[in-house]
C-alpha cells in the first residue's frame, strides 16, 4: 500500500493539465512515429536506396526518431501514468541520459544531412571524392552517435553539473539550477553553433544554385532548335540532361529543407523558452509542457515529408504496400 501511495505521489508536483498533455502527446507521437519511421527504414533497406549516400543520412535520422518513438516516449507515458522513476534516481538518470544523448544525435543528423546536400548541389565536383569514401561517411555517423553520449557523461559522473529530478517535467535534467549557465550554456552553445550557422550557410548557397539553374533551364527551353551540326545538338542535349539532374538533386535538397523547417518550427520555441525561463517561474508551466511535446511531433511528420516529396521513396513504399495487399488477398482466398 505504501509503494502504491508513493508511485502516485508524483501527481501533486504537476498539474492535471500538464499530465493530460504529456499522456496524449507521448502515446500519439509514439504510435505515429513508430509506424512512419519503421516504414521509412523498411523502404530504404528493402529498396536498396542506401546505395545513394543521401538516403544513408535519411536512414540515420529515421533511426534516431524511431528510438525516440519506440523506447523513450513509451517510458515517458509510463512515468506520466505511474511515476515509475519518481522515487528511483538511478532509473530517472538512466532515462535522462538516453533521452538527451538521442536528442543530440538527432541534431548531428540534421547537420550531416544538410552538409551532404550542400556538397551534392553546390560543390558537386568534389562530392564523389568526399562521399565516395565509405570510411568518411562511417566516421561522420559514428561521431554523431558518440559525441553527445560522451558530453553527457560529464553530469552523469558529476565531473561537470549533475542530473536532477524536475517534478514539473517528470524527468531528470542535466541542467540543474535556475539559470542556464555552466554546463547548460556549454551544451546549448554547441547545439546551436553546430546546426544553425551550418544550415543557414548551406541552404543559402543551395537556394542561390537553384535560382541560377532554373534560369538556365528556362533560357535553354526558350531557344529555337539549331540546325548547324549534330555535335552541337548533342552538346545542348547533354547540357540539358545535366541541368535536369541538378534540378533533381535540388528537389531532394528542398525535401530536407522541409524536414529542417518542421524540426525548427516544432523544437525552437521550447529551446528559446527554456533559455529565458529554465525554472518555469516566469511562464506558466503548462506552456512549457505544451511546447516540449509539440516539439516531438517532428518525429512523425518527417516520414510523411519523405514519403510524399521523394519519388524513389514513395514508389518503394507503394510497391511494399502492393506486395502486402497481394499477400493478404492470396491468404484470404486460400
Amino acid at each position: 500500500m505504501a509503494n502504491e501511495t508513493e508511485s502516485i505521489g508524483f501527481l501533486s508536483a504537476i498539474s492535471q493539465d500538464q499530465l493530460i498533455v504529456i499522456r496524449f502527446f507521448t502515446i500519439f507521437t509514439s504510435i505515429l512515429g513508430t509506424i512512419g519511421n519503421a516504414l521509412t527504414i523498411l523502404a530504404i533497406v528493402k529498396g536498396r536506396l542506401y546505395t545513394n549516400v543521401s538516403f544513408v543520412f535519411i536512414l540515420n535520422l529515421s533511426v534516431t526518431n524511431l528510438i525516440h518513438c519506440v523506447i523513450l516516449h513509451p517510458l515517458l507515458a509510463a512515468q506520466a501514468y505511474r511515476g515509475i522513476w519518481t522515487f528511483n534516481k538511478a532509473a530517472c538518470v538512466a532515462f535522462a541520459y538516453g533521452l538527451f544523448s538521442n536528442l543530440g544525435t538527432e541534431l548531428w543528423g540534421y547537420t550531416w544531412i544538410t552538409v551532404n546536400r550542400y556538397f551534392c548541389v553546390v560543390r558537386h565536383h568534389i562530392y564523389k571524392r568526399l562521399y565516395g569514401d565509405t570510411r568518411l561517411v562511417a566516421t561522420m555517423l559514428v561521431f554523431s552517435w558518440l559525441f553527445y553520449p560522451f558530453v553527457f557523461l560529464l553530469p552523469l559522473t558529476y565531473a561537470w553539473g549533475h542530473f536532477i529530478y524536475a517534478p514539473r517535467k517528470l524527468i531528470c535534467y542535466p541542467f540543474a539550477g535556475y539559470n542556464c549557465s555552466g554546463f547548460c550554456l556549454f551544451v546549448y552553445t554547441i547545439a546551436i553553433v553546430s546546426t544553425v550557422p551550418v544550415i543557414i550557410y548551406c541552404y543559402a548557397a543551395i537556394i542561390r544554385k537553384y535560382v541560377k539553374t532554373r534560369m538556365k533551364v528556362g533560357q535553354g527551353r526558350g531557344k529555337t532548335p539549331s540546325s548547324r551540326t549534330a555535335n552541337m545538338d548533342l552538346m545542348v542535349a547533354k547540357t540539358d540532361s545535366e541541368r535536369q539532374k541538378t534540378l533533381s538533386e535540388l528537389r531532394m535538397a528542398f525535401t530536407i529543407l522541409a524536414v529542417i523547417v518542421v524540426f525548427t518550427t516544432c523544437r525552437m520555441p521550447f529551446m528559446v523558452l527554456y533559455l529565458v525561463d529554465p525554472s518555469m517561474s516566469k511562464v506558466n508551466p503548462f506552456v512549457h509542457t505544451l511546447l516540449i511535446y509539440i516539439g516531438s511531433c517532428s518525429n512523425w511528420i518527417n516520414p510523411i515529408i519523405y514519403a510524399f516529396s521523394n519519388k524513389k521513396l514513395f514508389n518503394t513504399l507503394r510497391k511494399i504496400f502492393m506486395s502486402w495487399k497481394r499477400t493478404f488477398v492470396l491468404d484470404s482466398n486460400t
